[in-house]
């Protein structure tokens, strides 16, 4: 019998959680939900908390209070080796995309595939050249990251995290230091993933013209807390005054212009 919806626990749960260094406060009681097949952008000024939080639901921090449910398992309450397991089941994808120089696209992607999993070399090859061919890098395979743009460094970033076959994806400022015709391009493959592959998604991000393009919903942190939470055109109408500074005079994309044209 299929799973009721009353019984359907979302993707991440977060609930309540506190997290200070040195007795300062950087998240205060942060409570969010993201349901599976959602892309949830987190945004906030520098020092809001936002770069923290995503570090906690990777599990790279443990909060001194509250709850973070992964598919339903408390991440706080494990241990590493625990947390380990549950890691396999997201990927992250790196601010600055984090590559190695010293590694070929190739083994850039496969890395994780190689320390986690006993493959052939026909299954290694097919999983990289298809989460290759997914983000548009086909033909990179054997190129090294110094032969590679800004854009196509972060697309193998994304390819990396994708070789896992993680159900969640976590992207920390995927259009940072992209001009802004990249930096789309950036968005609308992040559009195509969800879409083709249905993959639950938190992106931090600064950048509101993509938060608005790629976002389902959007949680604003100012001082460590939920500021306004809601939709993007939730987000765009609220009333808070530092919400309104914050966004500026930036407006969602009409969800029907957000899919991509393939």
């Amino acid at each position: 019998m299929a799973e009721s919806a009353c019984q359907r626990h979302p993707a991440i749960q977060i609930q309540n959680i506190s997290y200070s260094i040195n007795q300062r406060s950087i998240l205060r009681n942060v409570s969010l939900e993201v349901q599976s097949g959602e892309t949830l952008a987190v945004m906030g000024m520098s020092g809001s908390g936002k770069t923290t939080l995503i570090k906690c639901l990777a599990g790279l921090l443990r909060p001194q209070s509250g709850t973070i449910e992964i598919e339903g398992a408390n991440i706080v309450s494990l241990s590493e080796s625990q947390i380990e397991k549950i890691r396999l089941k997201m990927g992250f994808v790196f601010q600055y995309a984090a590559l190695f120089d010293s590694l070929t696209v190739f083994e850039n992607v496969s890395f994780g595939l190689r320390r986690h999993r006993h493959l052939k070399s026909a299954e290694l090859n097919a999983i990289v050249n298809e989460k290759l061919a997914l983000v548009g890098l086909a033909d990179s395979a054997r190129l090294y990251p110094a032969q590679l743009s800004g854009g196509m460094q972060k697309r193998v970033g994304i390819a990396r995290a994708l070789a896992m076959e993680p159900s969640i994806l976590l992207f920390d400022e995927p259009t940072s230091g992209l001009d802004p015709i990249i930096g789309a391009s950036i968005d609308n493959l992040i559009l195509s993933l969800q879409s083709r592959l249905g993959i639950t998604a938190v992106v931090v991000s600064h950048d509101v013209a993509s938060v608005f393009r790629i976002a389902d919903h959007v949680a604003l942190l100012h001082d460590g807390s939920v500021a306004c939470y809601g939709t993007p055109d939730e987000i765009a109408n609220c009333s808070v005054e530092m919400v309104q500074k914050f966004i500026g005079n930036f407006h969602p994309t009409p969800r029907g212009d957000r899919i991509p044209v393939n």
